[in-house]
């Protein structure tokens, strides 16, 4: 049964004593005891009752302080005024379902004295449960019952006595409580259980058939059953099956078994109804058509197909010794992730309708193909602020160029740039102002995406909020500029010499940092023909490089520190 929390509920108290056993001509009923004797509870958590106590799977909780237990019963000491004061309730939260007659029985004995020993239930208790050492505000019998609810029975030192409340509630109730008190003395009583019965009151089931090919047992819904119990013999073995609408699925183990079934309502409480007639049948299903048309879809992830079945209610497939997989369409992706690539495989299907499963289909053959060659992922070559040039990957259609934040984020992206990104560059547009790693990815003939590349020279590019200032008409205005030999030109900042050369070339590089920087040589139509990374100090930095494998021509010498790029023309003639 689940339980609710405690404290809900509307606030309706339904609550009737009377003297003795409480008899009941209802067709069934249900009983749950909590008896106390070695139940587990422990003379600390029932003085104070901190937590709740759990008891056959139900919560106990004080109501008012000093409940304790001696082992044996829970004790609940009484005052000397006529009504409930600390220390003489609790309460079990429990759930009394709206129109299901109950008797409550108290097993109790008195210590000394006579006293009464009362019990209510009732929807919640905003106030009337306290866990504090001081009970306090305490909630007296005026503040909780009817009137009737004082006339209890008493309980002497020498009689035991089932104190009984019987009742039907018109909603749901939640809690139950339990108490005792005396008028005239202090006194002591002993709870030693606490039952609760449940009475069920529903007529038979009746309409037993069966449907879908002799799987499904149906019979008429009864009114106020909550559930059903059905009890099947197939060829003399029963088994016991349970359901909480009016059908069970259930499969006899052969055709030609003989099976018989009935059913019995059951009540929220727990009771049950009486069991219907029973209803039996000879299971002789109709067996569906093989499936047809199976067919496989290369793709990832795998598909088989096949046509329906028509009246099948799913399809068992078959992959070689494997377990069958249930499929409730007509196709299935990479059963149980088996299908692995270069592999092949021999499979069928059959169909299912209610219980009977259907003839095989004929065997299937199909080979998963291998996976799609994949691209390198490329180089980048030159970046220039937002101008960029990569490696040519084979095969490449098209490239993308990422620009990635400190992290690793990809924080910009320009995709399906065209292979012109190898030979004369290309200037990136709407990157927005930052550092950045710049990188790249090929898409190949095939369709599939390489990797992102590594970062172009593991260094970070910054990107000014203007247009980076070499592009490709800015290198052919290089080229045909009129550079002389003492920082002139377009770069105050870098000088080669000698200029020509034919094997050595001199480079002086005024650097405003200390760091790295990049130097390149490329020619006129933008292919780098040499690339060396030096480190810079701040001020004069003199490099000396070798540029005897250089074929004859004019030039441009690069210098590139991450933020800005200088640049000269360089004529080579041996």
């Amino acid at each position: 049964m689940q339980l609710p929390n405690l404290l809900t509920g509307k606030a309706i108290c339904l609550s009737i004593f009377s003297l003795g056993y409480f008899a009941t001509d209802l067709t069934a009923q249900t009983t749950t005891t909590f008896t106390y004797t070695n139940s587990g509870l422990n003379q600390q958590a029932c003085n104070v009752f901190t937590t709740p106590v759990s008891i056959n799977g139900h919560s106990h909780q004080i109501c008012t302080g000093g409940v304790s237990y001696d082992g044996t019963n829970l004790k609940l000491t009484t005052g000397t005024s006529n009504n409930f004061p600390a220390g003489t309730a609790y309460l079990i939260n429990f759930d009394f379902q709206a129109g299901t007659p109950y008797t409550i029985s108290v097993n109790a004995s008195s210590g000394s004295g006579t006293l009464v020993v009362r019990a209510g239930v009732f929807p919640t208790f905003p106030s009337f449960v306290d866990q504090s050492a001081t009970c306090s505000p305490e909630q007296t019998e005026s503040d909780i019952s009817q009137a009737s609810y004082k006339n209890g029975t008493n309980v002497t030192s020498t009689t035991k006595s089932y104190q009984v409340l019987s009742f039907t509630p018109t909603s749901l109730q939640t809690y139950l409580v339990i108490g005792a008190d005396d008028a005239n003395n202090s006194s002591t009583a002993y709870i030693s259980s606490v039952s609760i019965t449940a009475a069920c009151s529903l007529s038979a089931p009746t309409g037993l058939t069966t449907t879908a090919n002799g799987a499904n047992l149906n019979w008429n819904a009864v009114s106020g059953a909550s559930s059903y119990n059905i009890s099947v013999t197939d060829n003399g073995v029963v088994q016991n099956l349970t359901s909480n609408t009016n059908s069970v699925y259930f499969c006899p183990a052969a055709s030609g078994d003989n099976v018989s079934f009935t059913v019995q309502g059951v009540c929220s409480g727990g009771g049950t109804g009486p069991a219907s007639s029973p209803y039996s049948f000879t299971y002789n299903p109709s067996l569906p058509p093989a499936p047809t048309n199976l067919s496989f879809n290369s793709n990832s992830p795998y598909t088989i197909s096949w046509d329906p079945v028509p009246g099948a209610a799913g399809y068992y497939y078959y992959n070689g010794g494997n377990a069958p997989v249930y499929v409730t369409g007509t196709s299935i992706s990479n059963p149980d992730a088996a299908l692995t690539q270069n592999n092949t495989y021999t499979i069928h299907v059959a169909a299912v309708m209610g219980c009977a499963i259907g003839p095989n289909s004929a065997d299937f053959q199909f080979t998963v193909p291998p996976p799609p060659p994949t691209c390198d992922a490329p180089i980048v070559s030159v970046v220039e602020g937002r101008f960029v040039e990569l490696y040519a990957v084979s095969g490449a259609i098209s490239y993308n160029v990422g620009y990635q934040d400190a992290s690793g984020a990809l924080v910009f992206e320009q995709d399906n740039i065209g292979t012109n990104i190898t030979s004369s560059g290309y200037t990136v547009t709407g990157v927005p102002a930052g550092e950045y790693y710049v990188v790249a990815q090929a898409t190949c003939s095939n369709g599939v995406t390489s990797a992102w590349g590594s970062p172009y020279n593991g260094m970070m590019q910054y990107i000014s909020k203007t247009k980076a200032h070499l592009d490709s008409v800015q290198r052919a205005a290089a080229i045909g500029g009129n550079f002389g030999n003492n920082f002139a030109g377009t770069s105050a900042n870098l000088l080669a010499y000698p200029n020509p050369t034919h094997s050595q070339v001199n480079v002086v590089y005024n650097s405003t940092k200390a760091g790295s920087a990049i130097i390149s040589i490329t020619d006129e139509f933008g292919h780098t023909v040499y690339r060396k990374m030096v480190s810079t100090t701040s001020g004069v930095n003199n490099y000396s490089l070798s540029v005897g494998e250089v074929a004859n021509g004019i030039y441009v010498l690069k210098v590139s520190d991450g933020k800005t790029v200088h640049y000269q023309k360089l004529v080579i003639k041996k």
